[in-house]
């Protein structure tokens, strides 16, 4: 987008991390001061906007170490 590190950091910290399920619609009801960046400043509406598009989707597609097994025999061998 085009934007700054420290505008996008200054912009999400206005969302707390807590309680779990928080929106960035809720956050702008208990935030008055995300609420007028959103208002305000047309580069952070575009910011708020890009991130409401994506909340609630999967955070990320990459596999991990507890969803892959390595073994030595066919997995049919040790799982049902």
């Amino acid at each position: 987008m085009g934007m700054p590190l420290s505008e996008v950091d200054r912009v999400a910290k206005q969302i707390p991390l807590l309680p779990v399920g928080m929106t960035i619609g809720k956050a702008m009801e208990d935030n008055p001061e995300l609420k007028g960046m959103d208002e305000a400043e047309a580069q952070s509406r575009r910011l708020i906007d890009a991130a409401r598009s994506g909340e609630g989707g999967a955070r990320n597609a990459s596999p991990h170490a507890a969803g892959v097994v390595v073994a030595l025999d066919p997995l049919t061998v040790f799982v049902p």
